[in-house]
């Protein structure tokens, strides 16, 4: 009986804040009827369930937080900006779009001309 709750508590750990909150509020209009129409709910205690593709979710945003913390936000600007422009140019490789967004850090604010840094057109 540990062991299952354990992976009951591991499981819960794993889920997101939605998925948490979603559980909660489902979980408060449970009831549990026994063979004889006897309310039972206060006996047991239900848990949730989490697939290995959740898991397997959950894991791989996390390991791209922390890529994102480590590249100073770059890399999740990327995956972000790269949806829209997948769309917008479904023709275009990973290779075209990560072109098109180097080449965007030579845009000027002000103008959206292609300059350097130091002002000098590209």
């Amino acid at each position: 009986m540990a062991i299952n709750y354990l992976e009951e508590q591991r499981a819960f750990t794993r889920l997101t804040p939605k998925q948490k909150q979603a559980y909660m509020q489902e979980k408060k209009g449970l009831r549990i009827i026994n063979s004889n129409d006897v309310d039972v709910t206060d006996r047991y205690d239900v848990a949730m369930k989490t697939t290995q593709q959740q898991v397997f979710g959950k894991q791989t945003i996390e390991e791209l937080a922390k890529h994102e913390t480590a590249n100073g936000g770059y890399v999740f600007a990327f995956f972000n900006a790269c949806k829209p422009m997948l769309e917008e140019f479904p023709e275009f490789n990973q290779s075209d779009l990560a072109r098109l967004m180097f080449i965007g850090t030579y845009v000027a604010w002000e103008t959206g001309q292609l300059k350097h840094d130091n002002g000098v057109p590209i």
